[in-house]
């Protein structure tokens, strides 16, 4: 019955690109779309045309260019009802090469004009009015979608908890609940303003450790020179800390010198689920960073320690999942999680970075729960290129 879109098109025609953000606008909304090509002549707005079910429809637009070969064209789309229906934005007779051979080119992009928000909640809420959806996941997104309804969202609220177990996880079936349907109960239920702490346990209840599939560092971080000792295995490993944080030496099979001295890698395999007991002589912390594709992360927990102190250090990094790690379920509570301010979902920040490369797992749109999760420009620049 509802569903969350994230719209986004590359139209492509030999040495000419056009790239719009969505694919969805209400009447009156702005069109914008980016044109890149290896242009021979400069784009015009003679070459600019908009078509309304196949009929071409003269809009008001500009067309500003931001670097060579580069441009953007903002219109402003008609707010009439009629207008709903399916366009195209085309670029016509654009002159441009391709190995060095001259061509005219025409290009499009598709979009749509839909009914305008107010409409869709109105059909929304006639929809539940006599019944709510029967799936936990589209009761969920529903109520979601109603949230500022009180009236509707009561009935959705009840709606929903009644197809719970004990008001802590969702479904109820014989299978037993799922990590992604409590995870949209718990989106819905937050956003309504429901206790949800129990909904949480049961989802922090669901972790498994897993580090594998990011590099994994140990940063040793005082305010003044130090000597440590890191313990593991048995074995103690003497090392330095300057004041310029860089440590002196390895530290062991599991833990070697690294970007110039100033973090020591964690091997991976069994390293990665050891416990590095850490003494200095000043006041330090103790922290681990992970990387992916040459992003790097810092990983919410810190362990302090003072002087003369031993503290307990380890990778603390897990999936969520009953037998094994559950990708997708993983993804939906950890932004469920952040949703509800529950700062857990941190700790499976590594493992749903390490795969999200897999191609098992691209049909679960990753990079854009990441890209909502960390705010990194790295997913959304991924986002946009998929």
């Amino acid at each position: 019955m509802a569903c969350f879109i994230l719209s986004f098109q590359l139209a492509s025609a030999d040495c000419v690109n056009i790239t719009i953000p969505k694919t969805v606008y209400f009447p009156g909304e702005t069109f914008q779309a980016e044109i890149s090509g290896n242009f021979s002549q400069d784009l015009a707005y003679s070459n600019i045309y908009f078509f309304k079910d196949g009929v071409e429809r003269p809009l008001f637009f500009n067309l500003t260019t931001i670097s060579k070969g580069k441009y953007f064209v903002y219109a402003e789309l008609p707010s009439s009802q009629a207008d709903i229906g399916s366009w195209s934005f085309e670029i016509q007779n654009a002159l441009c090469t391709e190995n060095k051979i001259l061509k005219s080119i025409t290009s499009q992009a598709n979009f749509s004009i839909i009914k305008s928000l107010s409409d869709s909640y109105s059909w929304l809420t006639n929809q539940t009015k006599t019944q709510w959806p029967s799936s936990t996941d589209e009761n969920s997104l529903v109520l979601l979608a109603l949230a500022d309804d009180a009236n509707s969202a009561s009935k959705g609220r009840d709606a929903l908890l009644a197809k719970s177990t004990n008001s802590e996880c969702w479904p109820v079936q014989s299978g037993g609940c799922s990590i992604k349907s409590t995870a949209m109960a718990l989106l819905a239920l937050d956003a309504f303003g429901e206790d949800t702490s129990t909904i949480q346990s049961w989802l922090v209840a669901r972790k498994k450790s897993f580090a594998e599939g990011v590099s994994w560092y140990m940063q040793l971080d005082t305010s003044e020179n130090a000597k440590c000792k890191i313990s593991y295995d048995g074995k103690n490993y003497n090392v330095s800390v300057g004041k310029d944080k860089k440590v002196s030496s390895s530290a062991g099979t599991c833990l070697s010198l690294a970007q110039n001295n100033y973090w020591l890698k964690v091997s991976s395999g069994s390293c990665l689920d050891k416990t590095f007991t850490v003494n200095c002589d000043k006041d330090f912390k103790v922290s681990f960073i992970y990387t992916k594709n040459s992003v790097l992360y810092v990983s919410s927990q810190i362990f302090d320690g003072a002087s003369g102190q031993s503290v307990d250090a380890a990778i603390k990094s897990y999936c969520l999942g009953f037998t094994s790690c559950d990708y997708e379920g993983t993804l939906w509570a950890a932004y469920a999680l952040q949703q509800a301010g529950n700062n857990y979902f941190s700790m499976l920040l590594p493992y749903l970075a390490g795969q999200s490369d897999l191609d098992v797992n691209a049909k679960y749109l990753p990079n854009t729960f990441l890209f909502a999760l960390t705010s990194s420009t790295n997913y959304g620049e991924q986002v946009l290129q998929s």
